[in-house]
């Protein structure tokens, strides 16, 4: 009996020390005269943000931007150009603005770099050329809201697995004695 306790603990306790990594996934689109472009935003689970929005601090990025001359290019990743904070409120800064001034910026393949960000009465697009501020037409909708992420975390894994050959241990231990 004390043999099945012990294991029944082990499993019990390397349960409680696990838990599903929590994200958010939000897709977004927006269309100027100079830019247009959609992707993916993601991020960990949302804190209470200001006026009674919740704030996403997004902490990766997928998509494409197409200019009105040349060729599109490839999100790469986030980045912090213009000062951009990057984060997102949902579902808005007064129930409107899903952006701050500061916005969200990316790096595209074609080493250009991208903020779209809110300003009194519309949203933005910067970018890194000149003379290419422009008011675009902004969208998002979240797609996930905070769902367990179907794959523990490695630290996790760990954890149990620690526990498990810790209980493995001392069973084999009452068994030689």
């Amino acid at each position: 009996m004390k043999r099945f306790s012990l294991a029944l603990g082990a499993l019990i306790l390397g349960t409680l020390c696990t838990h599903s990594a929590l994200a958010d996934t939000f897709a977004f689109s927006f269309t100027g005269a100079v830019y247009s472009g959609a992707g993916t935003f993601t991020s960990a689970s949302g804190v209470p943000g200001p006026f009674g929005s919740t704030q996403f601090n997004i902490s990766g990025i997928t998509g494409l931007v197409t200019p009105l001359v040349g060729n599109s290019s490839i999100v790469t990743g986030l980045s912090t150009f213009g000062g951009a904070d990057n984060e997102l409120f949902d579902p808005g800064i007064f129930g409107i603005y899903n952006l701050d001034t500061k916005g969200i910026a990316f790096t595209l393949q074609n080493g250009n770099k991208v903020r779209l960000s809110a300003g009194l009465f519309s949203y933005y697009a910067t970018t890194n050329l000149l003379f290419t501020t422009e008011v675009v037409d902004f969208d998002f909708h979240n797609t996930t809201h905070s769902v367990p992420s179907a794959v523990p975390e490695p630290s996790s894994i760990a954890l149990v697995g620690t526990g498990l050959l810790t209980a493995a241990g001392a069973i084999r231990r009452r068994f030689k004695a």
